[in-house]
């Protein structure tokens, strides 16, 4: 699908509080890799991380694909990284393939601010 709404991710910090990382747009081929980077970014310290799916319009196989790599990389550290907001055709493409309850689960943190 070619990208009407460019991809961006931005993060918010909080002191003492979980990393929200907002993604936005259309996470296609070539959007995965930079969310891919800024999550490889994060591993080292593995701060507890709220990822928010709610502005995000579009996903395919590649987005999919970062969000099963974080859970497979979250599960064996013992990162805490939940996943939030999935609606419309993200929500779709989830339930579609089975992996709506793999990603998605609310957080047990305190969401940062909008």
């Amino acid at each position: 699908m070619a990208s009407s709404a460019p991809f961006s991710v931005d993060r918010v910090d909080q002191p003492g509080g979980p990393v929200l990382l907002r993604l936005r747009g259309e996470l296609d081929v070539h959007g995965a890799p930079l969310l891919r980077g800024k999550l490889l970014d994060l591993l080292p310290e593995r701060p507890p991380l709220v990822l928010d799916l709610q502005a995000l319009d579009f996903m395919d196989s590649s987005g999919l694909a970062v969000l099963l790599e974080l859970r497979s990389r979250a599960r064996s550290s013992g990162w805490h990284v939940s996943v939030r907001g999935t609606r419309g055709r993200v929500r779709e493409l989830l339930q579609r393939t089975g992996t709506l309850t793999l990603v998605e689960a609310e957080p047990d943190l305190p969401a940062a601010p909008a």
